[in-house]
């Protein structure tokens, strides 16, 4: 698996790129904080008006994925960018396992 050598060229461009990258980061958290707020402001406004007598339950589970669908999302976008980061040094990913330094120890059942 090769590396992937950059020239000066290939350097100027990236560098260009992160702001725009940075930018369309924080809109995204700020949708993300809004569907989760939104959800949670359901939530708020069914206890208020519609707790004591039950009615309107299809509000809580709307309420619920609404709140909590963006948290899922960025944990598994976290996780798995995590897992999946070479350094920048490849731009093939490798498998998590070829970096675990694990020795396995036979204990050897009779």
């Amino acid at each position: 698996m090769g590396l992937c050598k950059k020239n000066a060229e290939d350097e100027i461009s990236d560098h260009h790129q992160e702001p725009k990258r940075t930018a369309q980061a924080c809109i995204t958290c700020l949708w993300s904080f809004l569907v989760s707020l939104s959800g949670g402001l359901v939530l708020g406004y069914w206890k208020h008006e519609y707790h004591h007598t039950n009615t309107q339950l299809w509000m809580v589970p709307f309420g619920l994925i609404l709140l909590v669908t963006p948290v899922i999302i960025w944990v598994a976008l976290s996780v798995s960018e995590i897992y999946n980061s070479d350094g920048g040094n490849s731009k093939e990913s490798q498998p998590a396992i070829a970096h675990c330094n694990c020795t396995v120890i036979d204990v050897g059942y009779c």
